[in-house]
């Protein structure tokens, strides 16, 4: 198959297509695009699959057919000797969330930051990381559009918050992604 970017259909080259036997004993394997965007994934046992986009560019990740979740992802049929071909995707931009962490006293050395889509509660993340003062900086890119709920998360004993320091998902501001 192949993968494209959404807006002017152009390859995208170094992105990686996964493939996950849905059955026991599983089977999981990968390849990645060329300069082209084409991939081919050799040697698969017959079976059912969940094919899937990976990549650190700027992309939102897809499951084959358009599918964004594993929940809802569509099943690509393996049969011996055959080529299962027109696995394709075709991917669009995806927004980004970024903000700092702020800690009152001591030094703080990680805290993750999750941000979880208000309608899939799917959750994405990002971390700030920082040695030597009390705050840090964070990205959570390659977001589809959407509202999220934003909290920290760390295991150094801080109170972990939501977005713009409520304490609760239900009181926490959504943020807007496009």
């Amino acid at each position: 198959g192949y993968v494209t970017k959404a807006a002017g259909g152009t390859g995208i080259e170094g992105v990686e297509v996964c493939a996950d036997q849905l059955t026991c004993p599983s089977y999981n394997t990968s390849a990645y695009t060329n300069a082209s965007g084409f991939y081919i994934i050799e040697g698969l046992p017959a079976g059912n699959y969940e094919v899937s986009t990976s990549n650190d560019f700027v992309f939102v990740d897809l499951y084959w057919n358009n599918k964004l979740y594993w929940e809802n992802a569509d099943t690509v049929i393996v049969t011996s000797d055959n080529t299962t071909e027109d696995i394709n995707f075709s991917l669009r931009v995806g927004g980004k969330i970024t903000g700092t962490v702020t800690l009152t006293g001591a030094p703080m050395i990680m805290a993750s930051i999750y941000a979880t889509h208000t309608t899939s509660n799917y959750s994405y993340y990002g971390s700030a990381n920082n040695y030597m003062g009390s705050s840090a900086d964070y990205t959570i890119k390659r977001l589809p559009t959407g509202t999220y709920k934003v909290k920290t998360s760390n295991y150094l004993g801080y109170v972990d918050v939501y977005y713009d320091d409520e304490p609760s998902q239900a009181s926490a501001d959504p943020v807007s992604v496009t």
